[in-house]
């Protein structure tokens, strides 16, 4: 075996027993972002309400895709911040964003 793939396996095993550990605390992570988004989506949906139904595929595109792109900003505002150079992965962390938002609100039964 290589040695990269022995250590992405060993932190593989090593995140999986720390997410096992801190199960109740991201749960609430999880429910905070839920609750941002609902937020976000009345917001949107307010003022995207008089479009009908294009209106409710807007508010669902917008308040999917604004809260990963505000924390990958946030996140490499304070990556310059201690660095002072652009964060070399900023579109990998508003992916990672992205994809648990999309995978929290599908479990939470409703549609995005």
């Amino acid at each position: 075996m290589d040695s990269k793939m022995i250590k992405q396996a060993v932190l593989l095993l090593i995140l999986s027993i720390i997410a096992m550990f801190m199960q109740d605390q991201l749960a609430h992570v999880l429910r905070f972002m839920l609750h941002l988004h609902n937020i976000v989506a009345g917001v949107v949906g307010k003022l995207t309400s008089h479009f009908g139904t294009v209106g409710v595929v807007i508010q669902s595109i917008v308040s999917l895709v604004l809260i990963p792109v505000v924390f990958g900003l946030i996140v490499s505002a304070l990556f310059w911040l201690v660095k002072h150079m652009s964060m070399p992965n900023m579109m990998s962390v508003i992916w990672i964003v992205w994809m648990i938002m999309l995978v929290a609100i599908l479990a939470q039964g409703s549609r995005v």
